[in-house]
């Protein structure tokens, strides 16, 4: 409808703000049609359904401009936060340029730990080929990350005496459990460079001191297998070991703030109250429907996935009625979605077969007679098949 306003407007050359007014009024009725009841005053007015639909969603348009004049006071205060900023900085340092002193993150930790080497510097110093270093590095047992357009090798892995340069025992396993919990490396460079609260000092310090071990226990403890490395251009990929780090962090998208810091203040989960429900409302589903299929005496349930055909793209006022959330998610029983044919001539339609706890060799034994049978897919028109295997 906004669209459509739009153009008519445009078309009949009404002035710029009463274009804007019909627009936003266009939305607001679109607003309506999103789901599955056409929220329109008629169809509010004599349908008990719509009516009962358009009492939970009226509230809608002004949750949303709500949200936009939060999101634009914590982005006012952002800006003000920085402009202070600046101000201090510049009376501190009036001819300082902040272009060539500005570093990054990344840039930060590694002057912290020591400073870097190229991959040809640092092969020279171990006495090895640049390939056996890269080889070394991409095996997780030596650290090395993308700096720019470049390799780095960070200095703090290496112990040199009189004679050679070898990497810190230790290093190697250290290195290889950041890589396997893809948390990558600026993440294992950080953790050994800053003290960790269970070892009382940085786990470099640890591994000079031949404590690997409790190296590794500090690591795991930190949450190494739930670590996550962020591409480098969208910073460094430092991970964080609870909810309380992230909101302390402000690294994050100002208009989720509220939701982090309301998580934040719920109670653990063994006492939270929502959470015990969420987990008996689960139970009591999953007995219920193992009840209905052991009274039906059933093997599987089977439903279209979709209650209405396929939208088009940018249709928003078509019902959707997505099935496929209403059984396996909730209690965990499998389910697999073939599909069941076209509707309109071209749109795909899926069926969904869902089946008891652990019956995933039944459902697949269903699901593949069914499209044996049917021979309903289509293979599309833009994508070739694949050769043939010899």
């Amino acid at each position: 409808m906004a669209r459509l306003v739009k153009k008519i407007c445009e078309r009949i050359g009404l002035p710029e703000i009463t274009r804007a007014a019909l627009v936003v009024a266009g939305h607001i009725h679109d607003l309506g049609k999103m789901g599955a009841y056409h929220l329109t005053t008629l169809n509010v007015a004599e349908y008990e359904g719509h009516r009962a639909q358009a009492l939970k969603q009226y509230k809608a348009p002004l949750r949303l401009l709500e949200a936009v004049q939060q999101l634009l006071k914590q982005l006012e205060a952002k800006l003000r936060q920085i402009e202070v900023l600046v101000e201090l900085s510049l009376k501190a340092n009036p001819t300082a340029n902040f272009e060539k002193n500005s570093q990054s993150p990344m840039d930060d930790l590694l002057k912290k730990a020591g400073g870097t080497m190229t991959l040809t510097e640092a092969a020279e110093k171990l006495k090895i080929s640049r390939q056996a270093l890269h080889k070394k590095i991409y095996a997780g047992n030596a650290l090395g990350m993308m700096h720019g357009d470049m390799i780095v090798v960070p200095t703090i892995q290496f112990v040199s005496n009189d004679e050679s340069t070898t990497i810190l025992g230790g290093i190697d396993r250290v290195a290889k459990l950041f890589k396997d919990a893809q948390a990558g490396p600026f993440s294992a460079l950080q953790f050994l460079a800053e003290v960790d609260p269970n070892l009382g000092k940085s786990p470099i310090d640890a591994l000079n001191e031949g404590d690997v071990e409790k190296v590794e226990q500090a690591a795991q403890a930190a949450g190494v297998p739930n670590a996550v490395n962020l591409p480098a251009q969208a910073g460094l990929g430092y991970f964080r070991k609870s909810l309380e780090d992230i909101i302390k962090s402000t690294k994050f998208h100002p208009s989720i703030e509220k939701r982090l810091i309301d998580r934040q203040a719920e109670p653990p989960l063994a006492e939270n109250q929502w959470c015990i429900q969420a987990t008996e409302n689960t139970r009591r589903l999953r007995e219920a429907v193992q009840k209905a299929m052991d009274d039906a005496k059933v093997d599987a349930l089977v439903y279209p996935t979709w209650a209405f055909p396929p939208r088009l793209i940018g249709d928003l006022n078509t019902p959707h009625g997505n099935n496929s959330p209403r059984l396996s998610p909730p209690t965990g029983f499998p389910a697999i979605t073939v599909p069941m044919g076209f509707v309109r001539g071209t749109l795909p339609v899926g069926l969904q077969v869902f089946g008891r706890a652990w019956s995933e060799p039944t459902l697949i034994k269903i699901v593949y007679a069914y499209e044996q049978a049917t021979r309903h897919r289509r293979p599309p028109a833009s994508t070739p098949p694949l050769p043939a295997q010899p």
